[in-house]
Order: C-alpha cells, then sequence, then structure tokens
C-alpha cells in the first residue's frame, strides 16, 4: 500500500483518497435518506445469514438501522457501514437533538482489575449496592464516573494511568503506552477493573475513524411492539485519534456510565449482566473528532 502517513499515538493511519471518501459519505446519506422516506420501520434485526427477524430489543432501533442498510448484528471490532460507525440517537424532535443527549460511544468488557481476573459476579458482590427501586435480591453498579472524582454508591474512582495532562491546554499526552490504563480503583488503592490502553488503541481507530451519528424517533403501539423512523439529518464526525477520547476523558467530557447487575445475588445461581459504556453529552462530540458536522440527504425516490 502507498500513501502518506500521518502519526497517531503510536499507530500510523493511511488516509484513503478524498474521492473515496467522499463518495462513501455520499453514498452513506443516500441509503440515509431512503430510510428516512420510509416513514416508521417495525423493529427488526439482519442475520449472519440473510434472514430478516422481528425485535423489540433495547437496542432494537439500532439493529433496525442496520437492517435497512443489510448490515448483520454482531459486536465485530470493525465499523458498520462503508467505514462509519453507525450510531441511533433517541431522540424527541428528529432534527434537534438535545445537547445534554448522553451518547454511547464505545463498549469494552475490562481487560484487568479484579473484574478480570476474579469475574462480574465477585466485582459486583464487592463494589455493588442494593437495588433502589425494591427489586429483591439485586445488587446494582452504577452512576456516572468521572476522572478523580469518588462516587460514594459503590466507593469507586475513574483515574489514567500512564497520561498526564498539560498545563493550559486541554490536550495532555500517554506517557505510558504499555502499563498505562483507565482504571476503577476502590478507597484502599485495589484496582477493581481496567482498560488496558493498548487494548483500546486500535478498537477506537476501526470503530471511529468515520462515525455517523442519526438521530432516531420511538413509537410504541398498543401491543408493546416498537417501530423507529430516522431523520435526513446525520452528524458526521470524521479523522480521530485516541487522544482526544482520553482528553475528553481527563476533561469530565466523556464519562463512565455502566449498568451492571446482579439479580439472584445471594444464591448459588446468580444473574449478571454486563453493561460497561463510556458516553459523551451530543453538544460535547465535536472535541472527539476533528471535523464533526451535520448533513442533509439528498435523496429523490
Amino acid at each position: 500500500m502507498s500513501g502518506a502517513g500521518e502519526l497517531v499515538s503510536v499507530f500510523v493511519r493511511i488516509e484513503l483518497g478524498q474521492e473515496m471518501r467522499l463518495g462513501n459519505e455520499d453514498l452513506l446519506l443516500s441509503q440515509i435518506g431512503a430510510i428516512a422516506a420510509r416513514g416508521f420501520i417495525p423493529g427488526q434485526r439482519l442475520r449472519a445469514d440473510g434472514t430478516v427477524v422481528d425485535t423489540n430489543a433495547a437496542n432494537a432501533g439500532g439493529h433496525t438501522l442496520e437492517a435497512a442498510l443489510g448490515v448483520a448484528a454482531n459486536s465485530a471490532a470493525d465499523a458498520d457501514f462503508l467505514g462509519w460507525e453507525l450510531k441511533a440517537l433517541t431522540v424527541s424532535k428528529l432534527d434537534a437533538p438535545a445537547k445534554a443527549k448522553m451518547v454511547t460511544v464505545i463498549t469494552p468488557e475490562p481487560k484487568g482489575g479484579l473484574y478480570a481476573e476474579q469475574g462480574v459476579v465477585d466485582f459486583i458482590r464487592r463494589y455493588g449496592y442494593a437495588d433502589r427501586r425494591g427489586r429483591p435480591d439485586r445488587l446494582n453498579v452504577g452512576g456516572q464516573y468521572r476522572a478523580g472524582v469518588p462516587v460514594e454508591s459503590t466507593g469507586l474512582t475513574l483515574r489514567l494511568t500512564g497520561y498526564q495532562q498539560r498545563k493550559g491546554t486541554s490536550r495532555g499526552e500517554i506517557t505510558d503506552i504499555a502499563a498505562g490504563a483507565i482504571e476503577l480503583v476502590d478507597t484502599k488503592g485495589s484496582v477493581a477493573a481496567a482498560w488496558p490502553y493498548i487494548d483500546l488503541i486500535g478498537h477506537w481507530q476501526r470503530k471511529h475513524a468515520s462515525a455517523a451519528y442519526i438521530p432516531m424517533l420511538t413509537q410504541v403501539e398498543p401491543n408493546g411492539r416498537r417501530f423507529f423512523r430516522y431523520s435526513e439529518t446525520a452528524w458526521l464526525g470524521r479523522r480521530t485519534e485516541f487522544l482526544k477520547f482520553i482528553d475528553a476523558l481527563a476533561w469530565g467530557e466523556v464519562v463512565y456510565d455502566p449498568g451492571i447487575k446482579l439479580e439472584r445475588a445471594s444464591t448459588d445461581s446468580p444473574k449478571p449482566k454486563r453493561r460497561s459504556q463510556f458516553r459523551i453529552r451530543f453538544g460535547d462530540l465535536s472535541v472527539l473528532y476533528s471535523h464533526f458536522a451535520s448533513r442533509r440527504a439528498e435523496w429523490s425516490g
């Protein structure tokens, strides 16, 4: 492969030709326009074998968008469609997403700390708290974790090891790429969960080099069936690097916002649910990209 390279942390990103990148953007938008013209679409998921099945799951809106684009539901680390990572955003107004709307940008499982070494059940039993809605025999690990700010409900604090902020600027630097990590630590300094930088960098670059955020309305029928309608306008983020993500964590713009729970917690057959997610306000998304702007699809039918 030939082409000019740009140094990104310890990796080199090879830029695609301008005409190829813009061609893919135009094709993506034409497809989004066609989907928007369909109005409300019943929740569905495209299987790897090409069959479409109904779904009413919590992530049905994202799966329905992927199915409409011919993308099979999967958890692959690569981008979804023509090099674009797709994000469906639940909104109350299609063309005016609220700036305070929280958007999930990445959902990696911890690869270090007690969580990885002893398992999610032990992690929840040690740091979880009784369900606040009174659901019996259930423990939760929730809250929003910002760098350096303790969360009282769990006693955990998020910290960035191998990273140093620079005075007078929002930019920092990764000082130890091999041993550095996003960590949750308890009051004794023990690492409860960790996400090593070395595991996250490639994933971030593959999934987020180009990202499309597409507003979505949800309609629930009397029988509980969910339908989804998508905007003709997409917010497109291009050119990112892992350091932008870490900087946003350091400044509290990106937060760790888990939804982890353990049902039947006191029994010999507990039922855990894993949901580790890093989120950011819609109004702050631009800090993750060198270029972030909305573009309306041009589709003639």
